[in-house]
């Protein structure tokens, strides 16, 4: 089957149906396929010249766009395994706490925590503004969790979560007056 590559909707056709395969066949999410595809059609450019017009053309350039999938697979494990190495050294999760903020080697900065404390303190001042009947349902719910308090009230577990779903847009509404919500 020969197909003329010089004609820009068979190209554009054909583009569109390798980007959907290597994404599917691949799965990789569409700016990636089309990553994939644009390179491999740079590449079918460079090379096309040394094959001769009787050849099938469509062929090599799927070939190359599924070389360059495979190269694009293969460079992203190897990231991913380099990083997680990185990340399993202790003295360099040291060094740069930016890598793994939550790892053991990490130290937080004076005004992270300071913002945090803060942020806990306007908190519980907004819990301490919430009807009692809300604070204390709320304080429960983080005390024992939803299953245990549903034995406790012996209410229907719709009725708790309406209840709980007010309290919520109640502690919502005082959290975005003092400005931590958006």
């Amino acid at each position: 089957m020969y197909v003329n590559l010089e004609d820009g909707d068979v190209v554009a056709e054909f583009r569109r149906r390798l980007i959907h395969i290597v994404g599917f066949r691949y799965r990789l999410d569409a700016a990636a396929a089309e990553d994939v595809v644009q390179s491999g059609l740079t590449a079918y450019l460079q090379v096309r010249d040394r094959y001769p017009p009787t050849e099938d053309h469509l062929r090599i350039l799927h070939g190359i766009v599924r070389n360059k999938a495979l190269e694009y697979l293969d460079r992203c494990r190897r990231e991913k395994e380099g990083l997680g190495r990185l990340l399993g050294q202790p003295d360099l999760a040291r060094d740069h706490p930016t890598l793994d903020p939550d790892g053991a080697g990490a130290s937080p900065s004076a005004l992270h925590d300071l913002l945090r404390r803060e942020d806990g303190r306007q908190i519980l001042e907004a819990l301490a503004h919430l009807k009692p009947q809300s604070r204390a349902l709320l304080l429960r719910l983080a005390k024992v969790g939803r299953p245990q308090l549903v034995a406790e009230t012996g209410l229907n577990p719709n009725t708790l979560d309406t209840q709980l779903r007010k309290c919520r847009l109640e502690l919502r509404a005082l959290l975005r007056q003092r400005g931590l919500l958006m």
